[in-house]
């Protein structure tokens, strides 16, 4: 990686998502820490001597102690707010997904600034320590198979077509009372039943139900 460059391409360890990043902007890392404990800002910074990088909310912070953490070869101050994944109960889950409401619609986003369906999914995951693949498809092949939308609890995976008997294409989570919380042109909740989305203002389902999935049998209970 040649650091006199201005912007460098780098490739995410636990997606596989390749990008461009000003090089003044990050710091590498051969392989993931695999840390549990996660920013929950929109955005902060964290801080060596003179040097200062820009982190979002889902940024995990490796061996962090509540006041420095390890990037690289370096120890960097950070004084923003985190959660740990055993600390992660439903209720805060539900919290973390609120904090992604009105965030755009993204093709490849996973930060409030710009999101799409199965992105949401994959960081709201990521604060449990959950690493799912990247695609909506793929997301609903793990976990366990649910026949009836009355079974689902909060953070069950919800998959649908927008064509009615189609193949999967758009995903969001169960969000409890008969809503869903996905990504259509902004990260919304909207009521979902065992037919799709449905809008009580046009009175008509603008995706159809195709399955539902359970990644978390039991949630913690901090």
């Amino acid at each position: 990686m040649d650091f006199s460059q201005k912007w460098s391409q780098v490739q995410l360890y636990d997606n596989q998502c390749k990008g461009w990043v000003h090089t003044d902007h990050f710091v590498p890392s051969e392989e993931s820490s695999n840390s549990p404990i996660r920013c929950i800002d929109f955005t902060e910074f964290v801080y060596h001597q003179e040097r200062r990088i820009p982190i979002f909310i889902g940024c995990q912070l490796p061996n962090y102690d509540g006041i420095r953490l390890q990037y690289g070869d370096y120890q960097w101050n950070f004084s923003g707010q985190s959660i740990h994944a055993k600390d992660l109960g439903m209720e805060r889950f539900k919290r973390l997904g609120q904090k992604y409401i009105n965030a755009p619609y993204r093709k490849g986003g996973r930060s409030p600034f710009g999101i799409d369906d199965s992105g949401l999914v994959h960081i709201l995951y990521s604060f449990l320590g959950k690493s799912l693949p990247r695609s909506a498809s793929k997301q609903l092949s793990n976990g366990k198979p649910l026949s009836f939308i009355q079974e689902a609890q909060i953070g069950d995976l919800l998959g649908f077509s927008s064509v009615k008997g189609g193949p999967v294409d758009h995903i969001g989570l169960y969000w409890g009372n008969q809503h869903v919380l996905h990504v259509d042109s902004v990260a919304q909740i909207d009521q979902v039943d065992h037919n799709g989305i449905y809008h009580p203002s046009s009175g008509q389902y603008t995706y159809f139900l195709t399955n539902i999935q359970r990644i978390i049998e039991v949630w913690p209970n901090p």
